[in-house]
């Protein structure tokens, strides 16, 4: 899966972060909630998680999410 940080370097979607959505869609809850605390571990670790880098990753996540997915993210982003 892709970090926030990359996320953040590509403002355009590119194969990376297309890969990256179907990685996600095709998670279950666990798995993406998984997912997503090893990302904000990391990030926490290297100084890169922050309000701006969270806005762009669900900028670049949430068009291809459907609605239910939607909100579970959203739920989901108030943990980091």
């Amino acid at each position: 899966m892709a970090s926030f940080r990359q996320t953040n370097r590509e403002s355009a979607p590119s194969h990376m972060q297309e890969k990256t959505l179907e990685e996600l869609q095709n998670m279950n809850r666990s798995e993406l909630m998984q997912a997503l605390l090893t990302e904000r571990d990391k990030a926490r670790a290297n100084g890169t998680l922050n309000e701006e880098t969270i806005k762009q990753f669900w900028d670049a996540i949430s068009p291809s999410l459907n609605d239910e997915q939607r909100e579970r993210m959203k739920e989901l982003l108030k943990l980091l």
